[in-house]
């Protein structure tokens, strides 16, 4: 258990360096009823000039790079099948913290549903806020696919509080789930339609539509031992 935990520490160290946005963070619509810690790292696409400037330290005219990202969470599950299982937690999307709830609608084996909000806190002039909803597709062989789609609101000023601008996107999220030695990964790959607009000095920028993909990882914990409990057909 040390070992576990000192291991997942050092990757939440590394993560926590990393200071963009994660697009999507795909998870399964199943609730563990554990204290859970989970770490992603993503690397997105270039989205276009006006769009990376959201999360550019300082550029202002160029800016189509990749977009590499980090997201750290803890949440608490709790809930049986006689009561909507739910979850509640917080974390740090890049540079900006957040609290989110998921309640899992469905609880079936082979199609488990539900839906995630997620609140952020405005750090530097910016927040950026989730819905997501979260479905599994669990194959005879025990294989679990993942598909969150789900809607990101990121806004507010730039560091000098000169330029708003607003960025809202929709992201299909993909994934496969993978557990091995306590640890749960989940590769996954995104698509986002995104609609920019914002201000540069005294010009109008947008708003302008951009279309690009993120490909990332995460590693999960759970702090118990505790089994996913055991859903209903």
């Amino acid at each position: 258990m040390k070992l576990r935990l000192h291991n997942f520490g050092l990757l939440t160290g590394a993560i926590a360096m990393l200071g963009c946005t994660s697009f999507s963070t795909v998870r399964s619509a199943v609730v563990t009823p554990a204290s859970a810690f989970t770490a992603q790292v993503t690397v997105a696409s270039p989205p276009g000039d006006a769009a990376e400037w959201f999360w550019s330290f300082d550029c202002e005219s160029q800016c189509n790079h990749a977009i590499v990202g980090g997201d750290l969470a803890y949440a608490y599950g709790k809930g049986t099948t006689s009561r909507r299982p739910f979850t509640l937690g917080a974390g740090l999307n890049g540079t900006i913290p957040y609290v989110e709830g998921y309640l899992q609608l469905g609880t079936s084996r082979g199609r488990p549903f539900g839906i995630r909000v997620r609140a952020g806190f405005p750090v530097s002039g910016w927040m950026e806020h989730q819905l997501y909803g979260r479905l599994d597709f669990v194959t005879r062989s025990g294989v679990r696919y993942l598909w969150n789609p789900g809607v990101l609101y990121h806004t507010g000023r730039s560091p000098n509080g000169e330029n708003p601008g607003t960025f809202v996107g929709l992201v299909q999220g993909f994934g496969v789930e993978v557990q091995a030695d306590g640890y749960v990964f989940t590769p996954s790959a995104a698509l986002v339609w995104g609609r920019t607009e914002r201000t540069h000095g005294l010009d109008q920028i947008g708003p302008v539509s951009t279309v690009f993909g993120s490909a990332g990882i995460s590693v999960g914990f759970a702090h118990r031992k505790d089994q996913r409990q055991h859903d209903r057909h």
